[in-house]
């Protein structure tokens, strides 16, 4: 679950391609791209290269660089795909500096939900390579009790770290 908002842009389109390298893990794998609502993108940049495909999204996501509602985006995902894609070997993947302007108690919820349903959650911030960086923004707060695994991905090395966690966790 890929966040395109605009506090996003810069770091979604070099953390994208990464994720978009995941799709081969398998017919169960899922990639969604959020701000003010989700949208899957799994189908429409299945065969194509990364650089075809990060247009192909910008084209098919007109959300893209806008405002962000994680919790929204989160309940959207946990209602219509969590039957299908969650259960207790899902690994999640969140990438979002967690700045957030919807409700709190939804992303609460929602998160809680999510947590509850998948084996771990992963929550990339490209803020948290900074080793001055705090979470101080209010969407960060609500989401980190039901993060298992809090990363930065700000660099090719934060990326290399996350896919060794990834090796770990997809093995149970």
């Amino acid at each position: 679950l890929a966040d395109v908002s605009g506090t996003m842009d810069r770091y979604a389109r070099f953390v994208i391609p990464f994720i978009l390298g995941l799709r081969g893990i398998g017919a169960g794998a899922g990639v969604f791209v959020f701000s003010t609502s989700l949208a899957s993108i799994s189908s429409a940049v299945r065969r194509m290269n990364i650089h075809r495909a990060l247009e192909r999204i910008v084209e098919l996501f007109p959300d893209w660089s806008g405002g962000t509602r994680i919790g929204y985006s989160l309940h959207q995902f946990n209602k219509e795909q969590g039957a299908r894609l969650l259960n207790k070997r899902t690994v999640v993947l969140i990438l979002s500096d967690g700045w957030d302007l919807g409700g709190k108690d939804l992303l609460r919820r929602e998160m809680a939900a999510l947590s509850r349903m998948a084996h771990c959650v992963i929550w990339l911030n490209p803020l948290a390579g900074d080793p001055d960086y705090e979470p101080v923004c209010g969407g960060m707060r609500v989401a980190l009790p039901y993060v298992d695994y809090f990363m930065p991905a700000n660099s090719l090395e934060s990326l290399k770290r996350v896919g060794l966690l990834l090796s770990k966790v997809m093995v149970h």
